[in-house]
């Protein structure tokens, strides 16, 4: 079975969903479902491991008792923490959803994840940019062993969007950035235009994969193709980003092109927005093997026959 290691934050997450607008000061709303749940690179591991891939998670988790709970929650869903420190107090989210997004609030300290040089290489590695900075002398190495890289990188708070920050695409394979973030680092309104403006600019071996929510992904294999999202019935947006790369995780695990993996990424997250968004919101194998909903023409699931995979 194909191994990946995930490197990044991980939070507690609080999810309320079902909002009808924005919080108001001095009011209260009562909203239909919520989710104490991991978030972050936990939401990835949690993710493959319900595809049927075998996933560790390297990471900082609290010690304290919400530190617990995602250690807890982790542990049920079968993810390794093996490779997990522990420490101080757990970075924790609260996802609010309403009007077909999200808005989060978070706090903590986001700490390195420095990967074990006694670790094998893994098949696949998924990390954000600066944990994969951080490890840079290993991660070359592990890539001249076969490990297949993909990058992704956090909201930029401060507003700088500086292109020093995408340096460690040197490292990646595939770089999955949302359509905001493109746009942003490259200062180019068209999403085409900034997603080749930053490739071309930083790492031309580099597959970009670019998701747009409901306008669904463009990707650039030798040219650049677009692919529209699944049609559910919307109910939470929260996680379906960290779905998304977990299920091109998957696909590039078990060898797919770029085309099948991003299929099975865009079912997946597809998926994942029907439910309260966190771990545990994402598709298993068998509900992949087992869609009875109208796929679009240009999804390609055909290598994911799930005799590689066993969902839990």
């Amino acid at each position: 079975m194909p191994r990946v290691i995930v490197c990044g934050p991980v939070f507690l997450d609080v999810v309320m969903s079902g909002l009808d607008g924005p919080p108001r000061l001095g009011e209260e709303q009562w909203v239909s479902d919520s989710q104490l749940t991991v978030g972050g690179a936990a939401n990835q591991a949690v993710a493959l491991t319900r595809l049927g891939i075998n996933a560790s998670l390297c990471s900082h988790i609290g010690t304290d008792l919400p530190g617990q709970i995602v250690v807890d929650v982790l542990t049920g869903y079968g993810v390794d923490t093996t490779l997990c420190e522990g420490g101080g107090d757990q970075a924790m989210t609260v996802a609010l959803s309403w009007s077909g997004d999200r808005a989060l609030v978070s706090h903590g300290e986001l700490h390195t994840a420095m990967l074990p040089d006694s670790s094998p290489a893994p098949d696949v590695l998924v990390g954000d940019l600066p944990n994969l900075a951080a490890n840079d002398e290993l991660i070359r190495r592990w890539r001249t062993a076969g490990t297949t890289v993909i990058g992704d990188i956090g909201w930029d708070a401060t507003g700088r969007w500086d292109l020093a920050d995408l340096a460690p695409l040197s490292l990646c394979d595939y770089f999955v950035p949302n359509e905001e973030e493109v746009r942003n680092y490259a200062r180019v309104d068209d999403v085409f235009e900034a997603a080749e403006h930053l490739q071309t600019r930083l790492n031309p071996n580099c597959s970009f994969v670019v998701t747009r929510g409901p306008e669904g992904v463009i990707a650039h294999d030798e040219q650049w193709f677009e692919f529209p999202a699944l049609d559910v019935k919307f109910v939470d947006a929260t996680g379906a980003g960290d779905a998304f790369g977990a299920g091109l995780a998957t696909g590039v695990a078990l060898g797919a092109n770029l085309r099948q993996s991003v299929s099975l990424a865009s079912t997946v997250s597809g998926l994942s927005v029907t439910r309260t968004g966190g771990a545990g919101s994402t598709p298993t194998s068998a509900d992949i093997r087992s869609l009875d909903i109208p796929l679009p023409a240009e999804y390609d699931l055909s290598f994911y026959d799930g005799e590689l995979t066993q969902g839990v």
